[in-house]
């Protein structure tokens, strides 16, 4: 069984802490909620570049590796990382759709 270093361990405890954070301030209606959403699609596409202990261990621990190959490891680390990364790249515009739509209003006043 592969071990998480300290460094993961950190890396996992800070995305979950972020990830909780994030979805409280888009309850409250936070202006910043879209650029800490920004941030953690961002952050969990960079750290799934040197790939993903914990999702290859749960992929192990329900047999997924066995029954379909190691290559359904590669394959869900592929989609996770496409997902984000689009993710990411829509939340980047939010804020700049926002801002181009309060021009118009105060064009409009």
């Amino acid at each position: 069984m592969q071990r998480l270093s300290a460094l993961a361990i950190f890396c996992h405890l800070f995305y979950v802490l972020f990830s909780m954070t994030t979805i409280g301030m888009f309850f409250d209606g936070h202006h910043l909620a879209p650029l800490f959403e920004f941030v953690r699609c961002a952050f969990f596409f960079v750290y799934s570049l040197r790939g993903l202990p914990l999702l290859e261990s749960a992929l192990n621990w329900m047999g997924l590796v066995d029954l379909y190959g190691p290559s359904v490891v590669t394959y869900t680390t592929l989609c996770l990382q496409i997902y984000f990364i689009v993710s990411a790249a829509i939340w980047s515009l939010i804020p700049a759709l926002n801002l181009s739509s309060g021009r118009n209003k105060k064009k409009l006043n």
